[in-house]
């Protein structure tokens, strides 16, 4: 800022001129220099891909909200003050390896819990019939009988299909038909107590 003199031509002008402002404050005028625009950067290849990952993630997130992160991850204590959609979210990132699509679904955490995995599992394909086993004689305080198995279908990279399944983990195994044309269908699966207010951590599956 610089106080511009009587005798300056500048002293009877107010506004912009060119790259200064000239102004008056308490009956004496002023001249600043003007702001500049900013420039309109354009993003680079990373940046357009991280804006990719972030919509797809929130895409999967919205897709599972109701049948997932409201039934499970609400259930989970409050991290850092993170909602339970943010979490589900936070927890999930990396599994998309900074594409739009999930590049690595092992990585991911449909569940979280105290409950106790399945023991001893496996899942064999058959047309369109997929059936999953496990050791249903691994039961305890961590692993009921009664506990419930819940299916979750990984349709396309992108988005994830619960699938309700009645079965028990005191059944032994469940057997369910998915009509798909592809090579490989895979997803995940967890334990939900009878009363839904404990969960185990999900196992990723896949079958050929």
């Amino acid at each position: 800022m610089a106080r511009v003199p009587k005798n300056s031509p500048l002293y009877q002008l107010r506004g912009r001129v060119g790259d200064w402002i000239i102004y008056e404050r308490n009956g004496k005028v002023y001249m600043r220099a003007a702001p500049q625009p900013k420039k309109n950067h354009k993003s680079t290849a990373q940046q357009d891909l991280h804006q990719k990952s972030f919509q797809a993630i929130h895409t999967l997130a919205k897709s599972v909200k109701r049948s997932i992160i409201d039934r499970v991850w609400a259930t989970l204590p409050m991290t850092g003050g993170m909602t339970p959609y943010s979490l589900f979210v936070k927890s999930n990132w990396t599994a998309f390896g900074h594409t739009d699509q999930i590049q690595f679904p092992e990585l991911m955490e449909i569940s979280r819990g105290n409950l106790l995995p399945a023991v001893g599992f496996s899942v064999k394909k058959d047309g369109d019939q997929i059936t999953f086993r496990w050791d249903a004689s691994k039961t305890g305080w961590l692993a009921m009988a009664d506990n419930r198995l819940n299916l979750v279908r990984l349709t396309d990279r992108l988005n994830l299909e619960y699938i309700a399944v009645e079965a028990r983990r005191g059944d032994g195994e469940a057997s369910v038909i998915i009509q798909d044309q592809t090579e490989m269908i895979e997803g995940f699966v967890f334990w939900s107590s009878f009363d839904e207010t404990a969960f185990s951590p999900s196992m990723h599956w896949k079958c050929e």
